[in-house]
């Protein structure tokens, strides 16, 4: 018998509010859909950064990241190489 997991079973639909929305540095961060709502499989993060802000360089050791900017660009540098 095989074992299925981080099956989402519900529809999801996450709004702002005063419970998933928090300021983070010049960040607006509303959680979305969080790991506890997509049994650990994903997480959809809604960021506003101020111009020419974003967050510290760092590395994900267990994670992947995907972005969608609507406005503006940002310039990510992966390893040795810049990407816009």
């Amino acid at each position: 018998m095989s074992e299925l997991k981080n099956i989402v079973i519900k529809p999801l639909h996450g709004i702002p509010n005063d419970q998933n929305t928090y300021h983070f540095m010049q960040e607006t961060i509303t959680i979305l859909a969080s790991g506890e709502d997509t049994n650990g499989a994903f997480s959809v993060v809604h960021l506003v950064e101020p111009p020419k802000m974003g967050p510290p360089l760092h590395v994900h050791e267990n994670e992947d990241e995907t972005f969608y900017i609507k406005k503006g660009r940002f310039i990510f540098f992966v390893g040795d190489e810049s990407l816009r």
